[in-house]
């Protein structure tokens, strides 16, 4: 959800959770991948097609539209500056350690190159 948010956005949400939490408060998020700027405008080609997809059908929604691509903080780094204990793992791994196979042919969803984060604070 944090790429729905414009950078500063990103960093006040986690601020105030961060704020409003009490020690050994718990955090789970996906964070948005990082994607210089050749992968940022194939991201955006992908998103497009797949609106006109949608749109044929009746949808009509352009998720580049709704999506922020600047550069924005490294949502791991963000919360173990702001005293949060954090673990991060791909989706690859994620899978492994529930025994299910790997992805074969991932190179549209880049779903197991994702981060998820999980903190506790400190």
């Amino acid at each position: 959800m944090l790429s729905y948010l414009p950078p500063q956005g990103q960093d006040r949400l986690l601020d105030a959770i961060t704020a409003l939490s009490a020690p050994d408060s718990r955090l789970a998020t996906q964070s948005p991948l990082v994607l210089d700027l050749a992968e940022e405008d194939e991201k955006k080609m992908r998103m497009k097609s797949a609106a006109e997809a949608w749109r044929e059908r009746g949808f009509d929604l352009d998720l580049t539209e709704l999506i922020y691509f600047d550069q924005r903080n490294d949502v791991a780094d963000y919360l173990a500056g702001s005293g949060w204990q954090v673990t991060t793992s791909t989706g690859k791994e994620l899978f492994a350690a529930q025994g299910l196979p790997p992805f074969e042919d991932d190179h549209i969803t880049r779903f197991a190159d994702r981060r998820y984060i999980s903190a506790v604070l400190k």
